[in-house]
């Protein structure tokens, strides 16, 4: 880990929580904002983590109410 990086970890040993989690927060939105170097260049666009991060979770939705879907249809789909 580099010495200006934040873990959980070292959020949790920290005698002032609030502080140490307002770190952690900070160096999320940090991450989040940056380039995604592999999606950008999967892409051809640029794309940030976050983006990223949003794209991931809109499939998993996607997946989950097609399970949903199918199981209200008692599977005859």
């Amino acid at each position: 880990m580099k010495v200006n990086e934040v873990s959980i970890g070292w959020a949790m040993k920290q005698s002032d929580p609030v502080a140490a989690l307002n770190r952690v927060v900070s160096n999320i939105r940090t991450w989040s904002s940056r380039k995604s170097e592999t999606f950008s260049a999967l892409a051809g666009e640029p794309f940030t983590h976050g983006q990223v991060v949003k794209a991931h979770a809109y499939l998993l939705l996607v997946a989950m109410v097609m399970c949903v879907a199918g199981w209200l249809e008692g599977g005859a789909l």
